[in-house]
């Protein structure tokens, strides 16, 4: 039987090489040695991890904020990007409504997929789960996109 990877381990290891030139080049901005810092983003090595110094500085310095969603999700949470929305444009507006409803498609698929069989695996769950917390996500910046409107 295949060992199931960790979310949380999966999108350090994903935050790392989908970075442009992989996780060397992102070990190398980051002023750490490519080798180690390879071998603690992945998975499979199980003595090495990346400490929380260096999840925070992956974060920063690629954008990708995977890691912190992942954590949130398997805590119980859903994170909501604080930004200015004071000037939003109709576009902009537009295109945040956009995404939420395709999220919200996405939710249903899982849980169309899901019921498809009439029982509902774990893994089903957890894909259900993922897409409710990105659903959430969405629809939470959008209602910020909106309050950022009010007079």
């Amino acid at each position: 039987m295949k060992k199931e990877i960790d979310p949380v381990e999966q999108a350090v290891y994903e935050t790392a090489h989908d970075y442009p030139g992989g996780a060397r080049a992102l070990a190398e901005r980051m002023g750490l040695r490519p080798g180690t810092f390879n071998n603690k983003c992945d998975p499979a090595m199980t003595g090495h991890t990346v400490n929380l110094s260096e999840v925070r500085q992956m974060m920063r310095m690629t954008g990708d904020h995977r890691i912190l969603l992942a954590v949130a999700r398997e805590l119980g949470y859903a994170c909501v990007r604080v930004g200015d929305y004071s000037n939003v444009s109709d576009m902009e507006l537009l295109n945040a409504w956009a995404d939420w409803d395709a999220e919200r498609g996405e939710t249903v698929q899982a849980i169309r997929n899901a019921l498809h069989d009439h029982a509902i695996s774990e893994g089903e769950i957890e894909r259900i789960r993922k897409e409710m917390y990105d659903d959430f996500q969405k629809e939470l910046e959008l209602l910020a996109r909106l309050e950022g409107l009010k007079e």
